[in-house]
């Protein structure tokens, strides 16, 4: 399957989803725009990073059996390996933007994780939270890597730096947001904040 077939077919059961879970919770129309659009965003990172799934038929597997025995090419341990020769091929290169992708990838995870939580915004949440799902996407897409007999993605650390850096980006992003908002606006449309205001801002 496609990355875009999958996608396709992703939103309309992540909108679904997030639609129903609004409705059981019945905790207001801004939760149920952060749910559905964390749904569609889900769905087209899934199809990114994990599609397409290639046939472990496939005549890459005597090509990779060949360049890449295990470690070599299925693994990448040493941290900022990939990141520094990423940034000094430059963006003449594919390798340039791959590496720009991977950080704008988490941005928007980030985001989520302050419009979930904006009255306990927290730094260390956004980090753990980031962390916990560029490791699994990692260690997912080594596990299919194993089960096809060879490395169709790359398990790489470099990609948790960036994955985790971009989404800190993002929840930094939603943190001056979310301040400068507080402190300009009046209350009443402070509507993505239980709280409505600022410490110390009447």
């Amino acid at each position: 399957m496609s990355s875009s077939r999958f996608i396709v077919l992703a939103i309309p059961v992540g909108v679904l989803i997030a639609l129903l879970w609004s409705g059981r919770a019945r905790d207001g129309s801004w939760r149920v725009v952060v749910r559905v659009a964390l749904a569609v965003y889900l769905a087209v990172l899934v199809g990114l990073v994990f599609f397409p799934l290639p046939s472990p038929e496939s005549h890459l597997s005597e090509l990779y059996a060949q360049i890449d025995p295990w470690p070599v090419g299925w693994v990448n341990l040493m941290p900022f390996d990939t990141i520094l020769q990423s940034i000094r091929l430059g963006p003449d290169w594919p390798q340039f933007w791959i590496l720009l992708g991977n950080v704008a990838a988490f941005v928007p995870l980030g985001v989520f994780v302050g419009c979930f939580w904006p009255e306990r915004a927290s730094w260390r949440r956004a980090f753990a939270i980031c962390l916990a799902a560029t490791v699994s996407i990692e260690l997912v897409q080594l596990g299919v890597a194993l089960l096809l007999g060879y490395p169709y993605r790359v398990a790489d650390i470099d990609d948790v730096i960036v994955n985790v850096f971009g989404g800190l980006l993002g929840f930094g992003g939603f943190v001056l947001g979310d301040r400068a908002g507080r402190a300009l606006l009046p209350a009443r449309y402070v509507f993505w904040h239980p709280t409505r205001r600022l410490p110390g801002i009447d």
